[in-house]
């Protein structure tokens, strides 16, 4: 495949004949699911910090599966229509939803640990410090995945005359 300035394009392979290929939101928020859990377990294995393996399963799997769903979902449906983001710069995309995702993971640990304050003591809270980082890392890569896999299946379809679903 042959990308428009006679590129060889090898990130964004097309798995079709036809060379048309459709977004698939599920399997994206799986893939944004297992992937973090799968490496923070691996990495709560070496350390053995068994804290670590319990939040890859519960804050990291979970926060990396609700983010790319909601950033999926966005891109489906108001994605397409914005020019800017379809006939933009891979990278550029790509950058700007890390950040994007990355701010989104702020303000989501603050309200939930705000949110905590209300349900947890005060000696228990300090326990709960790891959500400032699980969250907004958790958010960057889950934006970064999707955002990556959208562009690349909007640049092949356009590329290719049209974008079927």
């Amino acid at each position: 495949m042959k990308s428009v300035n006679g590129v060889e394009n090898i990130h964004c392979k097309n798995a079709s004949d036809n060379g048309q290929k459709a977004f698939v939101l599920w399997q994206e928020v799986l893939l944004a699911y297992v992937m973090p859990s799968i490496m923070a377990g691996i990495g709560g294995l070496f350390t053995s910090d068994v804290a670590l393996s319990i939040r890859a399963c519960t804050t990291i799997g979970g926060a990396s599966a609700l983010f790319a769903l909601l950033i999926g979902l966005w891109l489906q449906k108001r994605g397409n229509f914005r020019s800017w983001i379809v006939f933009e710069h891979k990278t550029r995309v790509v950058g700007l939803f890390s950040v994007i995702g990355f701010l989104f993971g702020l303000i989501a640990a603050s309200i939930l640990f705000g949110l905590l304050e209300f349900f947890i003591q005060s000696q228990q809270i300090s326990a709960l410090n790891f959500v400032w980082i699980d969250l907004p890392l958790s958010a960057t890569i889950a934006c970064t995945l999707v955002a990556w896999r959208w562009k690349c299946v909007i640049h092949n379809n356009v590329q290719n005359g049209g974008d079927k679903k």
